[in-house]
């Protein structure tokens, strides 16, 4: 009984924290303008030059802050203007020194908004470092991921997956989405005798529709998941075909930490009477700490449940990882040891080594 109530608020999590996204983002959009005052603390005008960033001009109440970015959106809307000498008009309040994009009696303030970019390389590279271990990321993804599983519950022995992944971002009925395509390789013991067989197991592709929560740095997807009974041998997959959903959640507001979620949830409808029927959840919490010089610290377990017999799986893991740019790939390196502190059921993980090299390509 205990088990069934945790299927239902499995399934209606990731609903009612859609919900609640989607609510606070509407409030947002209602409540704040498009623009707010900001506190700045001003630069004279005697050292404004043609090389004055404009960071340095309208740092905003954050010192050092490259707001570039707003800049160019506020050109685009007509706010502000970029005249015939390339500079960025802005308008300063003299009396508060805030910036102002409504009212009219205000001085004008000059910088030239090419030099932003290069002023802000560091904070450039803080983002794409987290981006590195962002699911929902907006860049076209292949990604080569290994468990080696050292010892499985039961009479088993070892086993290894091998997953090769592939995510695409597209536009489509006015939203951005994000698909995921995985295909494992599965080499696992099978009975009777419990030698290894190897070949592919069941192709899995989920799509989740990106939810603007009005910050850019906290990604929020939730959509459908479909598995497909692909697999090679009959151990190394369902045989069965599973729809479900998938929610992702991804808070990279932090340069030093960033942290979220995938949440996952399928149902066979079809496939081989003979085998048994499929609810499957899985629950992967990730951590990322920062290091500095692109080093970083992980845990991305992922904790798995049976809830048509009530095997689950849960381990935890820590492991580091080293991201490395280049102008058109970011090549994502890490190893993690993960160990199982809980667990139901023969054939389960009781240690196993994740690894993988991830390569994000840049637009």
């Amino acid at each position: 009984m205990i088990f069934k109530y945790f299927k239902v608020a499995w399934i209606a999590t990731p609903i009612a924290f859609s919900i609640l996204v989607a609510s606070a983002s509407l409030v947002t959009a209602q409540t704040t303008p498009s623009h707010q005052a900001l506190a700045v603390e001003p630069v004279p005008d005697s050292d404004i030059s043609e090389t004055t960033p404009v960071s340095s001009v309208a740092m905003g109440s954050k010192k050092g802050t490259n707001i570039s970015t707003i800049a160019e959106d506020l050109l685009a809307e007509g706010t502000i203007a970029r005249n015939s000498s390339n500079y960025i008009v802005w308008k300063t309040d003299e009396l508060d020194y805030n910036l102002s994009f409504t009212e009219l009696d205000l001085d004008w303030t000059f910088a030239q908004a090419t030099e932003a970019d290069s002023t802000d390389n560091s904070d450039s590279k803080s983002s794409a470092e987290a981006d590195a271990n962002n699911p929902l990321a907006n860049f076209t993804a292949v990604n080569f991921q290994n468990y080696y599983i050292g010892d499985l519950t039961g009479p088993a022995g070892d086993a290894n997956q091998f997953i090769l992944r592939v995510a695409q971002p597209f536009r489509l009925f006015n939203v951005n989405w994000l698909g995921r395509l995985s295909l494992p390789v599965n080499t696992f013991p099978s009975p009777p005798d419990f030698d290894s067989k190897t070949g592919l197991g069941d192709l899995n592709l989920f799509t989740a529709a990106l939810i603007d929560v009005g910050n850019p740095a906290i990604s929020f997807g939730v959509g459908p998941l479909l598995t497909f009974p692909t697999a090679t041998e009959t151990n190394l997959g369902s045989d069965k075909w599973t729809i479900g959903a998938a929610n992702v959640f991804f808070n990279g507001r932090s340069p030093r930490f960033q942290y979220g979620y995938l949440l996952t949830y399928e149902h066979s409808f079809a496939g081989n009477s003979d085998r048994d029927t499929v609810i499957w959840g899985a629950f992967q919490p990730f951590g990322i700490y920062q290091l500095g010089q692109c080093w970083y610290l992980r845990s991305v377990p992922i904790w798995s449940f049976n809830f048509e017999n009530g095997d689950f799986n849960i381990p935890l893991g820590l492991g580091a990882g080293k991201v490395i740019q280049t102008r058109k790939v970011v090549y994502n390196f890490f190893l993690e040891p993960q160990y199982i502190v809980a667990s139901e059921g023969d054939g389960q993980p009781e240690w196993q080594l994740f690894f993988a090299l991830n390569l994000q390509f840049k637009k």
